[in-house]
């Protein structure tokens, strides 16, 4: 699909307004695999929607990074493999934790543990599911945020994390998987480049109440 659109495409002499398309094509001509270049310009917007559902709605997820990747991991492997795998995991993580609680360790070491667990449970998994090796080491990394919030949190804001964290990274889905939206940044990536950029410098003036806040405190009295 990416050939044949930049096939009908006229890059023209190089200059301000299109070098972003010359840089494509140099790209795809030096063997760069044509997913990584949609990646590279979708994941800044996937960031910017983070945000934005952050602050406008209201959801937090694990960060605004770990959102991304698992949007990412699922575009790439698919939504069943990536969605079970990263639900296995934060079962297994939390599982071991309650294991280890008990148990007197340095901080550091037990976390190595938990990631040893983690890692066993991921070896077992992919008997069932196919997934990359990025994706797997992606999905086990994202396991340390979780951890982090359980241990400083508890396991229930934890998972209600996770679950907003999903939530984004299936709005993340959608996009990547937008076909017009991946015909523009291939025919049109200097518009995408700098759109993201305004839409950032937008949120970040963003001064309103979230959707949730509004819910939260229609009750009061006014």
């Amino acid at each position: 699909m990416i050939i044949q659109v930049l096939g009908v495409q006229a890059l023209g002499p190089l200059g301000p307004t299109n070098f972003l398309k010359h840089i494509i094509r140099l790209a795809l001509d030096s063997g760069v695999r044509p997913e990584m270049i949609l990646l590279l310009f979708l994941l800044p917007l996937v960031a910017a929607l983070v945000s934005a559902v952050r602050y406008l709605v209201g959801l937090q997820g694990l960060g605004i990074f770990t959102p991304v990747m698992l949007a990412a991991i699922l575009w790439l492997s698919g939504i069943n493999p990536g969605a079970y795998l990263f639900l296995i995991i934060l079962a297994i993580a939390t599982l071991a934790r309650i294991l280890l609680k008990k148990v007197r360790l340095h901080y550091l070491a037990r976390m190595a543990l938990l990631f040893w667990f983690v890692c066993v449970a991921v070896l077992m998994a992919l008997f069932w599911f196919k997934l990359s090796t990025l994706s797997v080491l992606i999905l086990i990394l994202i396991t340390q945020d979780f951890i982090k919030v359980q241990i400083n949190k508890g396991w229930r804001i934890a998972w209600r994390l996770s679950l907003e964290t999903f939530i984004l990274g299936l709005i993340g889905l959608v996009l990547l998987s937008w076909p017009l939206l991946q015909r523009l940044v291939l025919l049109q990536p200097e518009i995408m480049v700098l759109g993201t950029a305004v839409l950032n410098l937008l949120l970040g003036r963003f001064t309103g109440m979230r959707l949730l806040e509004h819910r939260r405190f229609r009750r009061l009295p006014k």
